[in-house]
């Protein structure tokens, strides 16, 4: 034994010293004590990248950067992975939410692992948490620590000055060094006027400010006008990694790590916060693209009638002006119309009804809202939203 040390199914016999009076209190026999080593590569931390694939039973999707307990090898972890998946330039674009039915790639900061290993992903170590714990299964792909992840973003900027199919966009850079990294990029406007970055304005036109850059469009722009660019930022993985000790406790202890904004407004019985900028939104005109472009025409035609010197032209002009009064007409008949009309339920009106609903129950189990400030509380919020629809009416009109 000397020479050729334990041989593979020799019985040995341990001896621990200094054991907590705890161990041996809360020692539960059905849970043996398992005893294992790890190689001086698991040692390590690290980024992981591993092949994940939803649990068929799972009811839910999982979001990036919430965090999950994973079980690989000898040891158990929370850690918050970012979700993405590789399109067909070969960037790898980061997902929100996993996808349905379908594996992508998740990394994430932890322990590093072989390439093969097999591991197991849950979102808590209760039993009663959800109706099936398992979320996904995944296995290890590689370690990659140059690897990058980018998140497609939009970049908004106005006109700063107008030269017919030149113009000077600002808000959309902070430096000229930056406008010359992104040069000869594409951009377009809100009405589909694509153009691109030429190269930083001069400070002879800027006045001396920085980050306005100068750009070359196909039609001539507006100075109402809203520019877009869409770029690629890169993201970083959180560097988060939370071991499970299970130490000298009672059986029925449950480990608590950090919780997502889900589990902690469930624990204190509240409504989810909703977050606006987590909505998809698409660009809209608060006065109505429709409406601008109408009433745009009418100095341009009063401008051309001065202008006009043939009878012909006068003529033609004063056609045109009795053609815009009558579309005028119809699209006042029109508002009027939509006005009159039932109103779909805006997001603001259905969280207000859920809110008054939400106080109603509230107040009927503690006692402390009566019916009296329900009703005027509801009155409140009808007044307002009538001020609003006013103003709105107003603007229209104008």
């Amino acid at each position: 034994m000397q020479i050729e040390c334990f041989r593979a199914g020799t019985y040995l016999r341990f001896e621990f010293h200094d054991v907590p009076f705890e161990m041996v209190k809360n020692h539960d026999p059905c849970q043996p004590i398992l005893v294992g080593g790890i190689t001086v590569e698991e040692a390590k931390v690290g980024y992981m990248q591993v092949k994940l694939e939803p649990h068929s039973w799972h009811m839910k999707l999982l979001k990036s950067k919430d965090p999950i307990i994973v079980s690989v090898g000898w040891r158990r972890y929370q850690t918050r992975p970012i979700y993405m998946l590789e399109d067909c330039h070969g960037r790898n674009r980061v997902l929100k939410y996993t996808l349905e039915d379908m594996p992508c790639l998740a990394t994430f900061w932890g322990p590093l692992a072989p390439a093969g290993t097999e591991l197991a992903v849950v979102q808590s170590l209760a039993d009663n948490k959800t109706a099936f714990r398992i979320l996904a299964k995944a296995s290890v792909q590689e370690f990659n620590h140059e690897m990058k992840m980018v998140k497609k973003r939009k970049r908004i900027g106005t006109p700063y000055k107008i030269f017919k199919k030149t113009a000077l966009i600002k808000d959309m850079f902070t430096s000229d060094l930056e406008i010359a990294n992104f040069k000869d990029a594409k951009i377009q406007t809100a009405r589909g006027i694509s153009g691109m970055v030429d190269k930083p304005a001069g400070k002879s036109l800027t006045r001396g400010l920085e980050g306005i850059a100068k750009c070359t469009f196909k039609h001539k722009i507006r100075k109402r006008d809203t520019i877009f660019m869409h770029v690629y930022e890169q993201v970083e993985v959180p560097r988060f990694f939370n071991p499970i000790m299970r130490g000298p406790e009672p059986p029925d202890r449950i480990w608590h790590g950090v919780v997502d904004t889900y589990e902690r407004t469930r624990a204190i019985d509240l409504c989810v916060p909703a977050n606006l900028e987590s909505y998809y939104k698409t660009h809209i005109n608060p006065f109505g693209t429709r409406d601008l472009e109408f009433y745009s025409r009418w100095p341009r035609l009063m401008v051309a009638l001065r202008r006009a010197t043939s009878e012909e032209d006068k003529l033609s002009i004063k056609r045109q002006i009795e053609d815009w009064k009558i579309a005028r007409d119809e699209r006042q008949r029109e508002r009027e119309l939509e006005a009159a009309a039932p109103r779909r339920q805006t997001v603001e009106q259905i969280r207000a009804v859920r809110f008054i609903e939400k106080r109603k129950e509230t107040g009927k189990q503690s006692g402390l809202i009566s019916e009296e400030s329900l009703r005027h509380l509801t009155k409140g919020l009808i007044k307002e939203f009538r001020d609003y629809e006013k103003e709105k009416k107003r603007h229209l009109s104008l």
